[in-house]
């Protein structure tokens, strides 16, 4: 069922996109068509089902916020931004080379710790912006297959944190880290948060990423 759409049209419409019926959805990529769905069906078991099933199962209201995990990642969020266009796209590029990763997040006044941090002056925690570092971390760790899954990460220590300027609503925060050493089950990692390339926060921390128990 495979086929291409014509030259002009390819020039002027979206590079992912819905086409909708009353009971049919198709998916065109690249003007081709990609994939092809009725009411609780997935008719082609493409590669594209894969990842547009979990969202197209979803009520449209939802479809909040999607993480995209491994490289590749801007073909996956184009299908994603056409599938969910009100969602938050999170993504997180590993290097396959250095054992590093990117992540990134949106700072909104609904955020739930500017509840109290603080009342008319909100202010994004310390420690949040440090435990962000660390989950970013354990996606590059273990989203990277770099141990096993089912091991357990825990904080071991932090060294040179340092606070540069108030992370606020509005803000969006570009989260790098990069794992410098390994010794056994230690690991030490590298994190610099930074907003429209200004660094806000960096620290050094430790953990320990302890296998998991036999049977």
């Amino acid at each position: 069922m495979a086929g291409a759409y014509g030259g002009q049209a390819r020039r002027e419409r979206p590079r992912v996109r819905i086409e909708e019926t009353d009971d049919t959805k198709t998916l065109v990529v690249d003007e081709t068509f990609a994939s092809f769905y009725r009411p609780g069906e997935i008719a082609t078991h493409c590669v594209w089902d894969a990842i547009a099933a979990p969202i197209l199962w979803l009520a449209p209201k939802r479809r909040r916020r999607i993480l995209i995990l491994g490289l590749g990642g801007g073909s996956v969020a184009r299908l994603a931004r056409a599938l969910a266009p009100d969602a938050e796209i999170v993504g997180v590029e590993l290097d396959p080379e250095v054992v590093s990763a990117v992540s990134v997040k949106n700072v909104s006044h609904s955020d739930s710790f500017f509840q109290g941090h603080f009342p008319g002056r909100p202010i994004m925690p310390g420690v949040l912006i440090i435990e962000a570092m660390a989950q970013t971390a354990l996606l590059c760790i273990f989203g990277g297959k770099v141990v096993d899954s089912a091991s357990e990460f825990l904080f071991a220590g932090i060294e040179k944190a340092k606070f540069r300027r108030a992370v606020v609503p509005g803000d969006q925060l570009r989260i790098e880290v990069k794992l410098i050493r390994r010794r056994r089950t230690l690991w030490k990692i590298d994190g610099v948060v930074s907003v429209d390339g200004e660094t806000v926060a960096e620290a050094v921390f430790t953990a320990i990423i302890t296998p998991p128990e036999g049977p």
